[in-house]
């Protein structure tokens, strides 16, 4: 499962394939936020997304391990 970690919406689903495609594999489109979110695959490039205020997902297996983030 891809979790959606740095957003803050109340109603965000937090999950990756429950959201809308945008033509690209890495980009989907928030409804809740009204905000594109792209698909990482590293903590670095998680981080980077971050810190440029920009909402990201990422597998499940690295938040618990690699960032310390729980799912809900």
């Amino acid at each position: 499962m891809k979790l959606i970690v740095n957003c803050q919406e109340e109603n965000c689903p937090r999950d990756w394939d429950s959201l809308s495609g945008c033509g690209e594999s890495h980009l989907k489109f928030c409804t809740y936020c009204f905000r594109k979110v792209t698909l990482v695959w590293t903590c670095e490039d998680l981080e980077a997304r971050k810190s440029i205020g920009e909402k990201a997902a990422i597998d499940e297996c690295l938040t618990e391990v690699k960032i310390g983030i729980k799912s809900a």
